[in-house]
C-alpha cells in the first residue's frame, strides 16, 4: 500500500469516527433536550385560504375573519403613511397580513422586508409573505382596535432587503364572533398520539347548573402541551383546573392588551373554523410542575350549543388519573336549624374535580332518598356553583348555601316537588361538583321526611 493510500484510509477513518459521534446513541438517548415545542399557530396558513386570488387580491372572508381594508404600498416609498379606509371604523379585535412582490429568497443572507406601522397605540412589524406564495403567510398580526370616528393614517416604514421593483398590499381583517358555519364533512376523532392523556366528544357529560361539562384528570409534566382538534366547525371552551386557556382576554372594556390578541380564541372560546382543524396552547404558567416533576390537573370542556359533535383535547406528553371513588359520608354538622317535618339523614364531602362520586346511602321501599331536601353547606365557592345529583338519567340540582336562613324554605320545596319522584331503574345516587381543584371538598347534607 502506497504512501498516499495509507493517508486516504486515515482520513476516512477519521471522518467516519467524526460522523459515529455526532450521531451515536448519546444524542437519542436519556438526558436529551425535549424537542421544541411547535408555534402556537400553523406554520403556513396558505392551505386555510391565506392566499391572493388569481387576480391578486386578498380573500374577502377566511377563518372567521372579514376583509376590512386592502391598500397597495409602494417600495419607492421607504417612509410615508397608509391611508386606511372607511372599513377600518369598526370596532373590533383585528389584524394585519402583508403580501408582497419577492424574487427567491435562496440567499440566506437576504433579510426579507418588513413594513413597521407606528400608531398612536403603539408599533406593529408586519413581515412580508410572497404574492407567489413564497415565502407562505404564517401568521395574522394584531392591530389597535378602532372606534367608529377614527381615520387612521398610521406611519409606515420600510426594513430589510427590499426588490428594486414592485409593491406590497396590506389587509386588515376584523374577527368577526359567532358560531362558524357547519359545512363540509364530519371527521371522526383521531386516535390519541402515544403517551397522551385527555378527553373527547365521547366522554360523560356532566350537569352543572344550567350548563354541562365533560371533564378528564390528567398527570401533566414540565414539557406538556394542549393539543386541540375539531372533527367540524364550532366553538370549544377548554378550563384547566379551572382557568380557561382559549380565552385571550377579549377587548371588551379595556383595549389596552390588543396586542395580545390571538385570531383562533375569541369570547372565550376557540374558533375552530373548518372540519380538521387543530391548535396547540400552553398549560397555564401556574400549573406547570418543575422540570422532573408532574402534577395532576382537571381538564373540562364546557357543553355549549355551538361545540363540534367530534372533538379532542389531549396532554402530551400526559397521562390518565383516576378521580376519587365515592364521597367521603362525614357526620352532619352541628348547630343546624330544626326543619319541620324533616331529620337530617346524612352528610357527604365531594371532591371539586368534576366527576361523579358515588353516595353511599341505601334506599328503602318505603324511603327514597331520592325525594330527600339536598343541599350544599359551607362558605367555600360561590352561591352560584350548585352540585348535582345524579340517579341512572335523571339530573337534579343541588343549591349551594353559604348560610342557613333559608335552609328550611329550599328544604320543603325540594321534598314538596321531589316526592312524587320515585319510579322504577337504577337507585344508585351520585353528586357532582363543578371542577375547582385545589380547593376544599363541598359539604352535601340530605334531609328525609321524619316518622309520623
Amino acid at each position: 500500500m502506497t504512501r498516499g493510500v495509507r493517508w486516504l484510509v486515515l482520513l476516512l477513518g477519521l471522518a467516519l469516527v467524526v460522523v459515529v459521534l455526532a450521531t451515536g446513541p448519546g444524542d437519542r438517548g436519556e438526558g436529551t433536550s425535549a424537542p421544541t415545542r411547535p408555534p402556537a399557530l400553523a406554520p403556513d396558513l396558505t392551505g386555510r385560504g391565506w392566499v391572493l386570488d388569481d387576480e391578486g387580491r386578498p380573500p374577502v372572508g377566511v377563518d372567521g375573519m372579514r376583509l376590512t381594508d386592502a391598500v397597495e404600498v409602494d417600495y419607492r416609498q421607504q417612509e410615508g403613511t397608509v391611508r386606511l379606509g372607511a372599513g377600518w371604523r369598526t370596532g373590533g379585535a383585528r389584524y394585519a397580513v402583508l403580501w408582497c412582490d419577492l424574487p427567491a429568497l435562496d440567499d440566506p443572507a437576504l433579510r426579507p422586508p418588513t413594513l413597521t406601522l407606528t400608531f398612536d397605540e403603539g408599533t406593529v412589524q408586519v413581515p412580508c409573505a410572497g404574492k407567489e406564495g413564497t415565502p407562505p403567510l404564517t401568521r395574522l398580526h394584531p392591530l389597535p382596535p378602532a372606534g367608529p370616528e377614527d381615520r387612521p393614517a398610521p406611519e409606515h416604514a420600510w426594513s430589510g432587503d427590499l426588490p428594486r421593483r414592485g409593491s406590497a398590499t396590506l389587509a386588515v381583517y376584523l374577527e368577526l364572533y359567532g358560531a362558524p358555519l357547519r359545512s363540509g364533512p364530519l371527521l371522526d376523532v383521531p386516535d390519541a398520539p402515544d403517551g397522551s392523556a385527555g378527553l373527547d366528544s365521547s366522554a360523560p357529560t356532566v350537569r352543572h347548573g344550567a350548563g354541562t361539562v365533560q371533564v378528564a384528570m390528567v398527570g401533566v409534566e414540565h414539557d406538556s402541551r394542549l393539543e386541540l382538534w375539531a372533527g367540524e366547525p364550532g366553538l370549544l371552551t377548554l378550563a384547566v383546573d379551572g382557568i380557561v386557556v382559549t380565552d385571550d382576554g377579549d377587548l371588551d372594556d379595556d383595549d389596552s392588551d390588543w396586542a395580545q390578541q390571538d385570531p383562533d380564541l375569541r369570547a372565550g372560546a376557540w374558533f375552530a373554523a373548518r372540519p380538521g382543524a387543530r391548535r396547540t396552547l400552553d398549560l397555564p404558567a401556574e400549573l406547570v410542575p418543575v422540570a422532573g416533576r408532574s402534577r395532576t390537573v382537571v381538564l373540562s370542556v364546557e357543553g355549549a350549543r355551538a361545540l363540534p359533535r367530534s372533538w379532542s383535547v389531549q396532554v402530551v406528553p400526559g397521562s390518565p388519573e383516576q378521580p376519587q371513588g365515592a364521597a367521603l359520608a362525614t357526620p352532619v354538622p352541628d348547630g343546624l336549624p330544626d326543619v319541620p317535618g324533616l331529620v337530617p339523614a346524612g352528610a357527604w364531602l365531594v371532591p371539586r374535580d368534576g366527576h361523579r362520586h358515588e353516595l353511599p346511602v341505601a334506599p328503602s321501599p318505603d324511603d327514597d332518598p331520592w325525594t330527600w331536601g339536598w343541599v350544599v353547606l359551607g362558605t367555600d365557592g360561590p352561591p352560584t356553583t350548585p352540585a348535582t345529583l345524579t340517579r341512572g338519567e335523571q339530573l337534579r340540582r343541588v343549591p349551594h348555601l353559604q348560610d342557613t336562613a333559608r335552609l328550611a324554605e329550599t328544604l320543603l320545596r325540594q321534598v314538596r316537588v321531589d316526592r312524587a319522584a320515585t319510579g322504577d331503574g337504577p337507585t344508585q345516587l351520585s353528586a357532582s361538583v363543578p371542577p375547582a381543584p385545589g380547593q376544599p371538598p363541598l359539604q352535601i347534607v340530605a334531609w328525609r321526611p321524619s316518622a309520623p
